[in-house]
């Protein structure tokens, strides 16, 4: 016999039903419940209109068929589909039909309404912490609110507490995270308390108004490593710690930030900014073709032990675009205004700096296609030459101290920046031409991009005086003089699809000047059903510092339905050491999983 009702379906050799009490019973069955994905063998299921199934002698899994890795066995189990819960007595949980847990009693659910209660733990063993185990408990304070606490115990080093908070609200949604380990066993002298908190909130309302809150603070530099977390990486260098808010509109957009950025493993961080104030006005009429923008911002600079500063800076915008099907030009012009009011006691600086440099430019392109037929497969080619002519005058800045401001270089894209440099505190001077050109090959069948070549230079017409090497940390730079070079290094960028699942991605700097290769990737992927594999090296020479080679082989292969294997490793040439190596096994069943790393 097969049944089937709004709350189960079954199987059956024989069922007994009372239509007038709308009841009925069946005996030594197999059942799926309907709103869930549990299912499993009974003696005797009691079936009944308004009130819960009654099941007998149960075993019951959600495991799919043929897979019970995990299995519940009870004496007898209520299903309420009104409260969307089950209640079992008696219970054995049995893993690969090996008893490992009894339970007087359990609750569980059958669709996804929430309930408080014990969520599954999570064990596991490692060098630094011991044997350590999660249990969290779930609290489902209301419909908009909820709660989750976590208790931590580590054999190496004690017990740490965890609570996250959730809420949402008609334009909000709000996370408050935080960990505490008293008496750390293996914490550093005068550092055994160790935590973690973190706030974010998202806030929004209509078309025009959002916001975000988002504040961190860690007890000291190590802890991400030693713990991991919910906001899981070893490598977190940079704790946010900013409130922001944005206005809108078609026309015009305002946004005002308040930050102070903890950087960790440093003695230095970076300025914050109290407040920082932006204006962006767009005028949607053109008189003559030409649009005109404008930007606006106003930021004062705060940090402990340095030079501080209100800068103002106003930023006009004029151009001219014009566009057709096979290509376009652009003229360009902007006024770039910087006011500064520092404060300096120690490197001598002017208290009031103003500062006004032109930018002209004109960016142009041209499209060109054919069809052309390769091995018997039809393809697109593209042919895409740009040029790109930039004349920014020298001013002298050297008043100025640098606030936010770091050197840009990312490869072809460089050839076509306005300024070599973030933020405000430096205008690179510069009378330049730049060249590139693209050919791309498109599939005709199914328009996908098969292969995309990139070679493009810059032409300086006059040497370039502004020439600062910015340290990494982007709070101190040095000079290197002017900078005499007749031309830029040779980019070239090469991204091409070997077959269906190879892919290789290439992007080099070559200085002819000097004869070597100034910045270079290149990376090959492997991407199939089952196995991803990547192997790259970087290069990287700067001219202040130390240059950086390093190679990395990483993979993902997924031997079988239930087993996966994951490994990185990443070299370092130049001083011939391993930066960073792992290699992890995993099982993973439908509903349970175990990894060693």
């Amino acid at each position: 016999v097969y049944y089937q009702d709004q709350q189960i379906r079954l199987t059956t050799d024989a069922i007994e039903l009372n239509f007038s009490e709308l009841s009925g019973e069946v005996k030594r069955t197999k059942f799926q419940l309907i709103r869930s994905t549990i299912r499993g063998e009974a003696d005797s299921i009691g079936l009944y209109e308004d009130r819960p199934l009654n099941i007998t002698n149960v075993g019951f899994t959600s495991c799919p068929p043929g897979k019970e890795s995990w299995l519940l066995q009870s004496s007898n189990v209520e299903v309420d589909p009104k409260t969307g819960w089950g209640e079992a007595e008696d219970v054995t949980l049995r893993l690969n039909d090996i008893p490992v847990i009894y339970l007087p009693s359990i609750s569980f659910p059958i669709d996804d309404r929430r309930k408080s209660g014990l969520l599954y733990p999570s064990i596991s063993t490692s060098t630094r912490n011991g044997l350590e185990m999660e249990i969290p408990w779930y609290w489902n304070i209301a419909n908009d609110k909820d709660a989750t606490f976590t208790p931590r115990p580590m054999s190496n080093r004690g017990v740490m507490l965890g609570a996250e908070y959730r809420q949402l609200t008609q334009h909000t949604a709000t996370e408050v995270f935080a960990e505490y380990l008293a008496n750390d066993a293996r914490g550093q002298a005068g550092k055994e308390d160790r935590f973690f908190y973190h706030i974010n909130s998202n806030y929004s309302e209509g078309d025009h108004w959002n916001g975000n809150l988002a504040i961190s603070s860690v007890s000291d530099d190590d802890y991400f490593f030693d713990f991991g977390g919910n906001f899981n990486s070893g490598n977190v260098n940079l704790l946010q710690r900013l409130a922001k808010i944005n206005y809108e509109h078609e026309y015009w957009s305002f946004s005002g930030i308040l930050s102070n950025d903890e950087i960790l493993s440093s003695a230095e961080d970076t300025y914050s900014r109290l407040p920082q104030l932006r204006l962006s006005l767009i005028y949607p009429e053109t008189i003559a073709g030409i649009t005109s923008k404008m930007f606006i911002e106003a930021t004062a600079f705060r940090r402990e032990k340095s030079v501080e500063a209100e800068r103002l800076t106003i930023i006009p915008e004029f151009s001219l675009p014009m566009q057709w099907l096979s290509g376009y030009i652009k003229p360009q012009l902007k006024v770039n205004y910087s006011h500064y009011s520092q404060s300096d006691s120690t490197e001598n600086l002017p208290d009031s700096v103003n500062r006004t440099v032109p930018i002209f430019s004109v960016d142009s392109g041209l499209y060109f296609e054919r069809n052309i037929k390769l091995k018997q497969q039809n393809f697109t080619q593209t042919l895409e030459p740009r040029l790109y002519y930039l004349y920014v005058p020298n001013k002298e800045q050297n008043a100025i101290a640098l606030f936010d401001t770091t050197s840009v270089n990312n490869g072809v894209d460089s050839l076509f920046r306005e300024n070599r440099y973030s933020g405000f505190d430096r205008i690179g001077d510069s009378n330049q031409l730049s060249l590139a050109i693209t050919s791309r090959f498109f599939e005709q069948e199914f328009g996908q991009e098969k292969l995309r070549i990139t070679v493009g230079r810059a032409y300086y017409l006059e040497d370039r005086e502004v020439n600062l090497a910015i340290f990494s940390n982007g709070l101190s730079a040095v000079d290197l003089g002017i900078d005499k070079r007749k031309n830029s290094a040779l980019i070239t960028n090469v991204e091409l699809g070997l077959y269906d699942h190879w892919w290789l991605k290439s992007e080099l700097e070559y200085d002819d000047s000097a004869s070597r290769t100034e910045k270079g990737v290149l990376g090959i992927q492997y991407n199939a059903p089952g196995l991803l594999l990547n192997l790259q090296h970087r290069l990287h020479r700067f001219d202040v510092g130390e240059d950086i080679e390093q190679a990395e082989l990483s993979f993902s292969w997924k031997l079988n339905d239930e087993f996966s294997f994951v490994g990185r490793w990443q070299q370092d040439i130049i001083n011939n050491r391993t930066i960073d190596s792992f290699a992890g096994l995993e099982y993973e069943s439908c509903c349970w999983a175990i990894r060693l790393v």
